[in-house]
């Protein structure tokens, strides 16, 4: 401190120092730094203008630009909602594809069983085919001897119907035969007079005719 007060430091322009004191703006400090340079030229206005207009134009275009720039983030984030959209879309399209794949394996499934299946039945149904055929070769068979059963039944019971008839009849020519011969003992009886040959024992053991 007393180096300072003693030996002050040296100003290059006291003057310099007077005017950055006062100056309030951008302006008036580089006035003040730099007199005259902010001093404007001859063309100065016609200059100011075209950077105007320029100016203008470029506020414009910068509006405009804005405008397609929201725009553009609008149409971003549509594009992001429907992409969310068709990536949900999407994924449940996956998911029922997945599940309509798992159904076609599992009726693929099903309907290979269902073949497997039917070509048993066909196996089952071709045997007991060529088993009823042979049943009803059986069947015809048994119906043809029972029928030549029943032709050999009829003619033996036929001949037996003959027997018997010609059975009946040799009896019923045997009891008239007894009766003759036991009306004419009776009578040699009665009368004393028995031949030898119609004793009493001799109608059971007379001989038949």
């Amino acid at each position: 401190m007393v180096g300072l007060v003693r030996c002050p430091p040296l100003r290059v322009d006291p003057g310099l120092d007077r005017r950055l004191e006062a100056a309030r703006d951008l302006d008036t400090i580089v006035h003040a730094v730099a007199p005259g340079a902010n001093t404007p030229p001859a063309n100065w206005d016609t200059e100011t203008e075209i950077l105007r207009v320029d100016v203008r134009y470029h506020r414009d275009q910068l509006r405009e630009w804005a405008k397609w720039l929201f725009k553009e983030t609008d149409l971003r984030r549509q594009a992001e909602s429907l992409c969310a959209v068709v990536s949900n879309e999407r994924n449940e399209a996956v998911d029922e594809a997945r599940a309509l794949r798992e159904e076609r394996d599992e009726v693929s499934r099903q309907a290979a069983l269902a073949a497997v299946s039917l070509q048993k039945s066909a196996d089952i149904i071709d045997r007991l085919k060529a088993r009823i055929g042979e049943y009803d070769k059986k069947v015809e068979g048994a119906r043809t001897t029972i029928r030549n059963d029943r032709l050999k039944i009829k003619m033996e019971l036929s001949d037996l119907t003959s027997c018997l008839k010609t059975f009946h009849q040799y009896l019923e020519a045997e009891r008239s035969r007894e009766r003759v011969s036991r009306r004419s003992w009776d009578r040699h009886r009665a009368s004393g007079r028995v031949p030898g040959h119609l004793g009493p024992g001799s109608i059971d053991s007379a001989p038949p005719d």
